[in-house]
């Protein structure tokens, strides 16, 4: 793909003839899947102009999150040369990547390359540059070097550039406009460069192959690889987070357990997003005891895109289980068990941590355990990792990381706090009186086990205690970021959101308060965090105990600089006291 800056402000009419083809072509919702047949019945079927505005067909299509679900071609050679093709979008993308990118090239590199591929036809589908065919017809790209090499009748996708697709299908690039302030997709550009050391060609603009495979040699991710080319201004988008109940607009989903200790069964409620709140719960109950249910999280331990449910499990005294519960559109289905073992103590497994720890794009189970100082016998907590199988189940699991920390008065989450892909592990220091210190242990280039031990942040006026941490992208700069829920005296709450610097550390800002004259103790809260507008920044929702002991979810939707109450839904069955965001 060889386009100059010109040619994004340049009216091209390209006069090239050529025949028609016949049969129609059918667009899927969803990107391809890493098993997508590759093949079709037919070739899609040439387009005929409209009389009224030719070039209307070619303005459909505004959405800056989502890819479109087709884009128009110019067919310069095969049997539908001279014509313009209405091709689904994925199959297209596939189609460039056999045409441009090697299969043999490391999976990472190959995955900075599907994003490269996808974002430049997508660029043009929402910015069109005026171009007509012939017959009158408009079209977004060409099937040539000019844009991008589509040769459906020579080019056959290989499994790996299938799965570099998928695994990156929901991510995008943008690029914020320091003068005026306005967030953009960015067109993104690429050539095939020379064989020389990872980045050392970098400009900023354009993505170099030769090297680029080099970086992914390196162990580099393919966040990180973009990065590196496309400068460190860059902002990387995924804004399907959390989300269970696959709407088309890839919006997070709230989602809580709930049930009686002694009841011998657990429920789940998934409340949908909309665009201006949630939908009454979608529901459904697994035969579990809550007592049983030691922690539970949510993440895409599967790669099809949606957030899976995963509980760990107290089976007996010391023996352990994680449970998943695979997210299907509508619900979950079938409990399934993924991975057993047994604590040498009986209360050894205190926290379940799922994230991506290895950056291959499954979230990995982390269990984070108390463990004993053989030299001074005192508590000390172990981050026991076991890696999501492309096929199902949890591989063995290994030690990634031991600190000074007690699990039992010390919390820990997990983010991507650098934004190279891979997890980090954040733990809350308790120093009662003295206030609270966030320590991040960072992910290594290599993944497998975790950095030493850094200082982010150090607050003497905030107790340990009386703080909540959820952790989401809210700036859309890649990093993610840690919404704090604090206390402000005894009816009312405040939250600061924590951006993570690229170079390490937090900056504070206070970004809401509970207004004058509403009731809502710190008590009275449990926060989680997800992408409920699908507009790339992550949104804090709270579930309230009313005086009623009834629950409502109040969502805080992030603008820049504040956040913004959205609308509330109340859930008068859901007993707050027994439920648990997840």
């Amino acid at each position: 793909m060889k386009v100059s800056g010109a040619a994004v402000r340049r009216r091209w009419v390209v006069v090239l003839a050529g025949a028609l083809a016949a049969a129609a072509l059918t667009v899927p919702s969803q990107p391809p899947t890493a098993a997508a047949s590759t093949t079709q019945s037919g070739p899609p079927a040439a387009e005929h102009p409209s009389a009224a505005d030719p070039r209307a067909a070619c303005r459909t299509w505004q959405n800056e999150w989502q890819p479109p679900p087709r884009v128009r071609v110019y067919r310069t050679r095969g049997p539908a040369a001279g014509t313009v093709q209405s091709v689904d979008f994925g199959r297209y993308v596939a189609v460039v990547m056999a045409a441009e990118w090697p299969a043999s090239m490391p999976r990472e590199t190959l995955r900075a390359g599907a994003v490269a591929v996808k974002q430049y036809a997508w660029y043009y589908s929402l910015y069109y540059r005026g171009w007509l065919a012939p017959d009158g017809n408009c079209f977004h790209v060409m099937d040539t070097s000019i844009d991008q090499v589509y040769w459906p009748e020579l080019r056959v996708p290989h499994l790996r550039h299938q799965q570099a697709i998928a695994a990156t299908w929901k991510l995008s690039l943008r690029r914020t406009i320091a003068r005026t302030g306005s967030n953009r997709l960015i067109l993104t550009s690429y050539r095939q460069g020379l064989k020389v050391a990872c980045g050392s060609d970098a400009d900023g603009l354009k993505l170099f192959q030769l090297s680029a495979r080099a970086c992914g040699h390196r162990g580099l991710t393919a966040k990180q690889i973009l990065r590196t080319y496309y400068g460190s201004t860059l902002e990387l988008v995924d804004v399907r987070q959390h989300d269970i109940l696959a709407d088309s607009g890839w919006r997070g989903d709230a989602a809580v357990l709930a049930g009686k200790p002694g009841a011998g069964r657990t429920q789940w409620r998934v409340y949908a997003a909309t665009a201006s709140g949630f939908r009454p719960p979608a529901s459904g109950s697994l035969k579990l005891d809550p007592g049983q249910i030691l922690d539970a999280a949510s993440a895409d331990v599967t790669g099809d895109g949606l957030s899976d449910l995963v509980l760990l499990v107290r089976v007996k005294q010391r023996q352990r289980q994680l449970i998943v519960l695979r997210a299907s559109g509508s619900g979950y289905g079938a409990a399934r068990l993924w991975a057993r073992w047994r604590e040498d103590d009986a209360d050894d497994a205190r926290q379940l941590l799922l994230a991506d720890f290895n950056g291959d794009g499954l979230a990995d189970a982390g269990v984070l355990r108390a463990v004993r100082d053989r030299r001074t016998s005192y508590r000390q907590a172990a981050l026991l990792v076991m890696p999501a199988l492309a096929g199902g189940g949890f591989a063995a699991q290994h030690e990634a990381w031991r600190g000074g920390f007690d699990p039992a008065v010390n919390r820990a989450l997990t983010a991507d706090l650098n934004g190279d892909g891979r997890a980090d592990l954040l733990v809350s220091q308790d120093r009662g009186r003295n206030g609270l210190r966030l320590w991040v242990m960072p992910s290594r280039l290599l993944g497998g086990t975790l950095g030493t031990p850094r200082l982010w942040l150090e607050r003497r006026d905030w107790q340990a205690a009386a703080t909540r941490l959820v952790a989401i992208d809210e700036n859309r700069d890649g990093r993610d970021d840690i919404f704090v829920v604090r206390p402000r005296g005894s009816t009312a709450i405040s939250v600061h959101a924590l951006r993570a610097r690229p170079s390490g550390g937090f900056a504070v800002t206070l970004r809401w308060q509970t207004p004058s004259g509403r009731h809502m103790p710190f008590a009275d809260v449990k926060p989680a965090a997800l992408h409920v507008d699908a507009d790339g920044r992550g949104d804090l929702v709270i579930f309230q105990r009313l005086s009623s002991g009834k629950t409502q979810l109040f969502w805080l939707r992030t603008t820049n600089p504040s956040l913004l109450p959205g609308r509330i839904l109340l859930d008068g069955t859901l007993a707050w006291s027994r439920s648990r965001p997840y």
